[in-house]
């Protein structure tokens, strides 16, 4: 009996691990600037997308983790826009892996592409773009997204992002991934059901006597 509910909780704790949506933080995150072509700024709080007189096009690039990964069903960017500037439809691309927040610049700034995603932002909060399709091919692996602004937009169309180096967690980009989630070590797993085990063998027994 014991060993049979051993083994039940044991595989509960592993189907319940596979399908949680676990929010990934960035790996990496950074802007560049289209006036700015050497300029790097990854170590900044803030993730930029729009156009300025001053700086030109901004574009972002985030990457996230996915090696712990072999199947995904649905992932999704989330970015805390702080900013008020005026309604804009915003593309997100799958970009290359060739870079890093600590090196980037306009120059050599990774490529991307395929077909986009895009959301309108405009005003303070919360803003998703349905990234599954990119997150689905970059499996086992990492995975970069670019976010572009479109030539033709104009100054009044600037946003700005909190970055992974913002200083309230909270307000950090993330990826909201569900799929199949990495399983706690086989020791952290197995203290896991022992416990459950005994929490519930003691449970029974007081209903017993």
């Amino acid at each position: 009996m014991k060993k049979r509910l051993t083994l039940s909780v044991l595989f509960c704790l592993i189907l319940v691990s596979q399908a949680m949506a676990i929010p990934l933080s960035a790996t990496d995150d950074a802007s560049v600037f289209s006036k700015q072509l050497t300029s790097n700024y990854g170590s900044h709080s803030l993730l930029y997308l729009g156009y300025t007189s001053t700086v030109g096009y901004q574009y972002s690039y985030l990457k996230f983790d996915l090696s712990d990964y072999s199947d995904i069903s649905s992932a999704k960017l989330w970015l805390y826009d702080s900013s008020s500037g005026s309604p804009f439809a915003y593309p997100v691309y799958s970009a290359a892996n060739n870079w890093d927040e600590g090196t980037v610049t306009y120059n050599n700034r990774p490529g991307y592409s395929g077909s986009s995603v895009v959301t309108t932002v405009g005003g303070v909060g919360w803003y998703s773009w349905d990234v599954t399709s990119f997150a689905d091919t970059a499996v086992g692996g990492p995975l970069s997204l670019a976010l572009i602004s479109p030539y033709g937009v104009n100054s009044t169309n600037h946003n700005t992002f909190y970055s992974d180096e913002y200083t309230i967690a909270s307000f950090r980009p993330y990826l909201d991934v569900t799929g199949t989630a990495p399983v706690p070590e086989p020791s952290s797993l197995l203290l896991l059901g022992t416990g459950l085990v005994g929490f519930v063998s003691r449970r029974l027994f007081k209903k017993t006597v």
